[in-house]
């Protein structure tokens, strides 16, 4: 009797480290697809397996571990998935709207074959660039910012005078803030 309540014991203890193991990779793996996908979908499964994780450590049963993981899981697509798509999906905010309008340098040869492009506003902030109209534009070039699509700009070329007074902004601040 009292090897089998050791021999019980043993396995129990090998049984919480395992599931301590598994929960923590079930949510790596679970983080590593959402970041590849981002659906908003299982994301939900890495709370649910941290919250397993947590009651592990607390030392819950496995089918307690188990109901929370997917209790918490399914509450978390079910519930607060579309809420979260809805709050993303938000339509273009007044703040978004303040580039449209703006000039900006292009640092980084615009090719919508390459699918290449960098501009640099008199903010100094690097923004991923595409042509409006498709076309080719140089590094050295001015563009005017015409909108965005997600965080590219869309911009169209303008002339060298109208981005006389960006180049001076841009002259006048110190290297180290340049990316």
């Amino acid at each position: 009797m009292v090897i089998y309540e050791f021999c019980r014991g043993v396995v129990m203890e090998i049984q919480q480290d395992t599931l301590i193991i598994f929960w923590l990779a079930l949510a790596l793996i679970m983080g590593v697809a959402e970041a590849l996908s981002i659906n908003l979908i299982t994301v939900w499964f890495v709370v649910g397996a941290l919250i397993a994780f947590l009651s592990n450590i607390l030392g819950a049963t496995l089918i307690v571990q188990a109901a929370l993981f997917l209790v918490v899981s399914l509450i978390g697509c079910i519930l607060f998935r579309p809420y979260v798509r809805r709050r993303l999906k938000q339509p273009v905010q007044e703040g978004d709207d303040l580039m449209i309008g703006r000039i900006a340098k292009v640092i980084e040869d615009i090719d919508p074959n390459k699918q290449t492009g960098r501009v640099r506003t008199a903010d100094r902030i690097t923004w991923m660039a595409i042509s409006q109209d498709g076309s080719f534009i140089p590094a050295g070039s001015h563009v005017r910012v015409h909108g965005h699509d997600s965080i590219k700009l869309i911009v169209s070329r303008c002339s060298d005078d109208q981005g006389k007074e960006l180049d001076e902004i841009l002259a006048n601040h110190s290297a180290p803030y340049m990316s």
